[in-house]
Parts: structure tokens; C-alpha cells; sequence
């Protein structure tokens, strides 16, 4: 994964959550088309950045 293609996945993964449109990890992690363990690692790097 580049770094573009990170950046545009954390921005999607934030907005999802402000929308509280992410469902389960599994849901989302399929809905994003990533492993769940790249989730919860994107789910680090959004809550490292102050964000929810």
C-alpha cells in the first residue's frame, strides 16, 4: 500500500466514523477491502492524530 493510498484510506475510515457508517470490523474491514489487523492499525494512526 503507498502512502497516498494510506492517506486516502484513513480520510475514508474518518469520515465513515463521523457518519457512524462503519458497522462491525469485519463489515468495514471488507467494505474497505483490507485485512482487519491494516484496520485497526489505520483505527491507531486516526486516534494517534487526535482524531476519534
Amino acid at each position: 500500500m503507498t502512502f497516498f493510498e494510506k492517506i486516502t484510506l484513513i480520510e475514508r475510515v474518518d469520515q465513515l466514523i463521523k457518519m457512524k457508517g462503519t458497522g462491525s470490523s469485519v463489515e468495514l474491514s471488507s467494505r474497505l477491502g483490507i485485512s482487519r489487523s491494516t484496520l485497526f492499525e489505520l483505527l491507531d494512526v486516526i486516534r494517534s492524530m487526535g482524531g476519534r
